[in-house]
Parts: structure tokens; C-alpha cells; sequence
């Protein structure tokens, strides 16, 4: 009857600690060992810190009892036997290291040892509902499933969370978040991380636009435009209208007109403040000569630029500025290349044009018999014309070998040559009735 009363103390004292132990690891395992006639079946394993140990009669009549234990861990002594009460009998260990026990009634054929290690801990977490929502909601992080241990701490960027020191955690703010756990032996680990992104309405400082130059500039310029945020929706509207494809953080403005942009998230949608850009249109720029631009050496001939309001003018002659020509006309006696560049003054907007004037060895009252060309060079055709030119008169044209490409006779006072030359340098001949009157240089660009 005191042994029973011992036993019955002594497995309530077990179960008592092995419920507390299981209150800390609910996945503790529980390692089975068989007992029969003369063996503990296994008779060595190695469990974790809070595992269970089960003898389970087969078969004899056993006990099992500790011998060396670990400084701290209970001892135990129990009969297995067939017996109402003694058909199992479980233990768990407080502490780490090497248990022995033994059989009472068979002390040295029945011998066995197990080992108690501190478990390595694993914990993965996940949330409950979405990690990306807007300012003011939140989400449930939680550990998935596992064992409950000793201890909780959850983390945001790599930074404790104050007063997070349980298995779940409510995140309202933006950052990175992990779970680090120990469990009752003193491991940790540490789970991977969950991002939380929380999207606030966009603001008018988020919409705000910036040019990266003058929203004023002539015909031909640009200016792009940037709202302040990136990683929004962008629509830029023209007025009341949206752009088409317009849906980049810039857009690039090429016309005149009132611009905006419209950005939004998830969240919301705000407007921006309205830029107005205008392109003041490049003034007219042509060059008119009062007479042929193929003249002869002492001719004159006015080149003339278009007027207009508010219009100034610069004259360049083979690029160089020619001093104080700065009226809509040129007086031009010497041969070369000509440009004139006309400005508005009011809004700086300037556009050029060009004109080659080619002097000519004109003979002294022949002037009639003169023949002049237009354009030269020529990208297209050359133009011979010439005034009461004497019958029979015509141009031949060669290449720089002296072989004839073109003939052609003068019935009127304009022929159009050269159309199917290719781009380089030809010589004109103008002959009348067989005789050689002009000699004129042609340029084909391509």
C-alpha cells in the first residue's frame, strides 16, 4: 500500500511537470519504449528539451528506475507491469544531458540511457489579410502554426518593436517585419521578413510641378514638366482634356497651352497645380533678290528680307557678320554666300535664310547675250536664263573629262538642265552657232 501511494505521488508529480512543459512546446514529441522480457526497446535515443518518455508494457514484470541523472533533473522509479496503473509511465525531462535507468528486477540485463538536447527552434510567420493597404488600416502578422515558446519579439527595419512580445503583432506602419523566438532552453530564431507598404492619399505637394526650364521658348523648343512623387498613377491633361500616353512622372511639352497632372495610388486621386507654357512661333525668314543671283561681276543685285512688326536683322556673308547691315535689305556687288537672320524683338524667336549670288566673264556690251544660272548650287535642276539672246544659242553640259552630257537649245529665254546628274562639279558652255560665248562652273549637291 506505501509503495502504491509513492507511485501514485510520483506519477502525479511527472504529469504535472510534463503538462507544464507541454503548456511551452505543444508539438513536444513523445518517444515510445517498448518494455518486455530482459529489454527497453529502444534501449538509447536522444530526444529534446520537453519531449516525453513513454515505457509501455509488452510483456514480464519490469520496472524502470533512474541511476545517474543530470545535476537538477527529477528521478523516478516505477513498476511496468500488467497491473491497473502500471501498464505505462511517462516522464519529462527537466534538463539537458544523459538519463540512465534500470530495471529493478532484471538490475543487469535491463539497462537503458536516452539524451536530452535543447532543440534547435524554426518559426515562419505570414499575414492575415493584406501587407499594402491605406493610411489608418492595418494588418495581422502571426507566427504559422508551430510550437508556443518561452519567448516573443517582433521586429520593424531590424529595430525592436516596444511591448511586441507575443505570437501575433497589428502593423499600421510601413517597414519590414520579423518574429524572433526562443524557445525553453534558450535557442532563438529569427523568421524571414514581411513587408508592409501603407499608401497615403497622394497631397498637392506629391502633385506639384516642376519645369526643367522656361515654360516660355520659340517654334521648334520644349520644356518637360515632373510631378514631385515617383511610384504613383500620372495623367497630364492639356487644359480639361488628358493626354494620350501621357502617363510618366514627366511629360515633355512641345506647344503652347495650359498643363496639369493628376496623380493616384490606391488610395486616392489629387490634382496638381496648372502650368501654362506657350511657344512663340519663329518669325519669317525669306531672302528675294531685285534680279538674277548669276550676275556679272560689276552688277548689283538687293537681296531683300521679308519685313513685319517688331522684326530686326543681322547679314552674314560666308559667316562672317557683315558691319552695320542690319536693315531688311542687302546691296550686293561681290559674289558668296549670304544669310540673313531675323529676330522678333519682342519675343527673341529668330529664323534664318540663304542666298548664293555667283558673279560671271561677261563681255563688254554683250550683256544681251549674257546667260545666267539659278540656283548654282543645284540640288534638283539649274536654271539657264538669259534676255534677248542672239538665235542659235545653246548650252552644253560636260564633265570634268570633257565629255558632253547634256545639249540643250535655247527656244525661249529659260531652260531647265541637269535633272539627271549626279551630285559634283560641271562645267556649262554657251555657244552660239558653234562659237563659244561662256564658260559657267555648275555645282550638283545631292
Amino acid at each position: 500500500m506505501k509503495n502504491h501511494y509513492k507511485n501514485h505521488i510520483l506519477n502525479t508529480i511527472f504529469i504535472s511537470v510534463a503538462v507544464l512543459f507541454l503548456s511551452h512546446q505543444a508539438s513536444a514529441a513523445i518517444q515510445k519504449v517498448d518494455v518486455t522480457n530482459f529489454a527497453f526497446t529502444p534501449s538509447t535515443f536522444t530526444i529534446n528539451l520537453g519531449d516525453t518518455v513513454k515505457w509501455v508494457w509488452v510483456s514480464g514484470s519490469h520496472t524502470t528506475k533512474s541511476t545517474t541523472i543530470p545535476n537538477g533533473a527529477n528521478s523516478w522509479d516505477h513498476a511496468i507491469n500488467s497491473s491497473s496503473g502500471n501498464t505505462s509511465f511517462i516522464y519529462v525531462p527537466s534538463v539537458t544531458g544523459t538519463y540512465n535507468y534500470k530495471c529493478n528486477i532484471h538490475p543487469t540485463t535491463m539497462l537503458g540511457s536516452f539524451t536530452v538536447v535543447c532543440a534547435t527552434p524554426s518559426v515562419t510567420i505570414s499575414s492575415i489579410g493584406s501587407t499594402t493597404f491605406c493610411s489608418g488600416g492595418s494588418v495581422t502578422l502571426t507566427q504559422n502554426g508551430g510550437p508556443v515558446f518561452s519567448s516573443y519579439q517582433w521586429k520593424k527595419d531590424g529595430s525592436l518593436v516596444p511591448g511586441a512580445t507575443s505570437s501575433t503583432l497589428v502593423a499600421t506602419s510601413s517597414g519590414s517585419y520579423s518574429l524572433t523566438v526562443t524557445n525553453n532552453c534558450g535557442n532563438s530564431a529569427s523568421s524571414s521578413s514581411i513587408t508592409v507598404t501603407v499608401n497615403t492619399i497622394p497631397s498637392a505637394n506629391d502633385a506639384a510641378i516642376t519645369a526643367d526650364g522656361p515654360t516660355t521658348f520659340c517654334g521648334g523648343g520644349s520644356v518637360t514638366l515632373t510631378a514631385a512623387a515617383s511610384g504613383l498613377t500620372y495623367q497630364w491633361k492639356k487644359g480639361n482634356s488628358n493626354l494620350s500616353g501621357a502617363t510618366n512622372q514627366s511629360y515633355t511639352v512641345t506647344g503652347s497651352g495650359t498643363y496639369s497632372v493628376q496623380v493616384s495610388n490606391s488610395c486616392g486621386t489629387t490634382s496638381s497645380n496648372s502650368i501654362v507654357v506657350t511657344e512663340n512661333s519663329k518669325p519669317a525668314a525669306n531672302i528675294t533678290p531685285s534680279g538674277t543671283v548669276n550676275k556679272c561681276a560689276a552688277d548689283h543685285v538687293i537681296l531683300s528680307a521679308n519685313t513685319g512688326a517688331n522684326l530686326t536683322y543681322k547679314w552674314k556673308k560666308d559667316g562672317s557678320a557683315i558691319s552695320g547691315a542690319t536693315n531688311s535689305t542687302l546691296d550686293v556687288v561681290a559674289a558668296g554666300a549670304y544669310k540673313v537672320t531675323v529676330t522678333n524683338s519682342v519675343t527673341g524667336c529668330k529664323k534664318t535664310s540663304k542666298a548664293t549670288v555667283v558673279n560671271n566673264v561677261c563681255k563688254t556690251g554683250a550683256a544681251h547675250n549674257t546667260v545666267f544660272v539659278s540656283p548654282n548650287p543645284a540640288s534638283e535642276y539649274f536654271n539657264f536664263s538669259g534676255a534677248q539672246l542672239e538665235t542659235g544659242t545653246s548650252i552644253g553640259i560636260y564633265d570634268l573629262t570633257g565629255k558632253l552630257l547634256e545639249q540643250h537649245v535655247f527656244i525661249g529665254n529659260d531652260i531647265h538642265a541637269g535633272m539627271a546628274l549626279l551630285p559634283g562639279i560641271y562645267v556649262a558652255r554657251v555657244t552660239v552657232n558653234g562659237e563659244l560665248k561662256q564658260t559657267i562652273k555648275l555645282v550638283k549637291n545631292s
